[in-house]
């Protein structure tokens, strides 16, 4: 089965990275193509770390052969499903213009200096600490800056809130998507970078990379919608350091595993002087970051056992997402079906003592069997490769549409490994804080968004953003 999974697999990510409307290096960090990689490492590379167990168990448990069979099936169908969503989208265009807006509005400019990206950037991350310290408290402060710990207590805390130093990153792209027929100056990109570093630092003391990750994508994405760029050496060395820092975070994000002083940076680089290349990258295939498999496997073992819960037939999916952001004090729909899994299988609810999550495929298994997973993964292939349509053909669009595309294509690689449907929410959140950074800006600017033809561009402006 590990071999079958791993010859579909690279024929799906091979088809969908080859189809993908975006050119140039922006295929590479398309959302699909986010998704179908994800998809790959999890269900096509993890089945062939056989001896991955030696070394460590999923939280005390091995499933079974048949078990592990069992999940790599699992993720072996939502990638052909997966691939035909994607594939309905790209030769019908029927679909298209149901799904996208045909029509052409003049390209609008926010006429606001990169400078306020900075103020934006500097406004939420004292909004952020002003209402920490409002729910949780001063020690929480300090607590955070020693890593993500089990004495940080964030209960009662909005999700939202916890992403509100996302402002810097998607103010940044924001103006780059208003800019998309103006030169940058190099001051102006250095405000950009400033922002966005901003809020990564801060996002940094959480450790958690469900928002770390989509702060690092959003401006990136932003900048390759702006101008797309072919593949270059350096775009590949710097992609590869990324991937190293990303793969480093897991083992140094909690307090008990960094130094005195230390920071989630400067543990990381201790980590990997410590361990190298090998010893980081084997746990994104063997531990961590692909365990979603294994945690399929460990709940179809324990579906045989009497008394198992069964299927969540919309309990996993539907009404875990109407019930998501209700404060805990409303309880309308009971413990949220991902914490009864949990629960079922670990003794308590996510974090009670862990949280293994389940990847797009494994949510809706869980929730529907293999027919919602067909179903799923099919409406999941049409709607990321909508965002990547509505990212090639954005010059059709303005600035509203596409940030809102840009902010979502953020979270489809962590929307495909962790829980989906609480990913959903954090893109929501996303898409929220956007439309802040927008009305500041209008606010900045007096007079809102000011349109602005693509005919009246100069030459000069025009020719500003070749493209591939």
């Amino acid at each position: 089965m590990a071999a079958l999974s791993f010859v579909i697999g690279t024929v799906v990510l091979a088809y969908v990275l080859m189809s993908c409307p975006v050119s140039g290096l922006g295929r590479l960090v398309a959302p699909e193509s986010q998704a179908i990689v994800v998809l790959y490492m999890i269900f096509s590379i993890r089945p062939m770390f056989a001896d991955r167990f030696e070394s460590r168990s999923i939280y005390g448990y091995i499933p079974s052969p048949e078990a592990q069979d069992a999940a790599i099936l699992v993720g072996i169908v939502g990638m052909l499903a997966f691939a035909i969503g994607v594939f309905l989208l790209s030769v019908s265009p029927g679909m298209k213009i149901k799904l996208g807006d045909a029509r052409r509005p003049s390209d609008e400019s926010l006429r606001i200096p990169a400078v306020g990206v900075l103020i934006v950037a500097v406004g939420g991350v004292v909004l952020y600490f002003l209402v920490m310290l409002l729910l949780a408290g001063s020690e929480v402060v300090d607590t955070l800056k020693g890593g993500r710990s089990v004495d940080v207590v964030l209960a009662g805390v909005p999700e939202i809130v916890l992403m509100i130093p996302m402002f810097g990153t998607i103010a940044t792209a924001v103006f780059l998507v208003s800019k998309r027929s103006v030169k940058l100056g190099f001051g102006e990109i250095g405000l950009l970078i400033s922002s966005s570093g901003l809020s990564l630092f801060v996002l940094s003391q959480l450790g958690n990379r469900r928002f770390i990750i989509p702060a690092l994508l959003i401006p990136l994405i932003a900048a390759l919608v702006r101008r797309p760029v072919r593949i270059k050496v350096w775009h590949v060395v710097t992609g590869c350091l990324v991937f190293l820092f990303i793969a480093t975070v897991p083992m140094v994000r909690s307090a008990g595993a960094r130094l005195p002083g230390e920071n989630l940076f400067t543990a990381s680089w201790r980590h990997f002087g410590e361990v190298g290349v090998g010893g980081t990258l084997e746990p994104v295939f063997a531990s961590f970051d692909t365990e979603m498999l294994d945690y399929v496997g460990v709940v179809v073992d324990q579906s045989n056992q009497p008394g198992w819960l069964g299927l969540g037939y919309g309990r996993g999916t539907l009404v875990e997402f109407l019930s998501r952001p209700l404060p805990r004090s409303i309880d309308l729909f009971g413990a949220p079906f991902s914490d009864r899994v949990l629960g079922a299988t670990y003794g308590g609810p996510c974090g009670s003592p862990v949280c293994p999550v389940a990847s797009t495929p494994g949510v809706l298994f869980f929730d529907g069997g293999f027919v919602a997973v067909v179903i799923g993964m099919v409406g999941f292939g049409l709607l990321l490769r909508w965002l990547s349509l509505t990212w090639a053909d954005n010059r059709q669009y303005g600035v509203l549409k596409v940030s809102a595309v840009v902010v979502a294509s953020g979270f489809a690689l962590i929307a495909t490994r962790t829980n989906t449907v609480h990913a959903i929410w954090w893109a929501i959140y996303a898409e929220l804080l956007m439309m802040g950074v927008v009305v500041a800006f209008s606010l900045m600017n007096s007079g809102g968004f000011v349109g602005r033809s693509r005919a009246s561009l100069t030459k000069e402006q025009e020719s500003a953003l070749p493209a591939d």
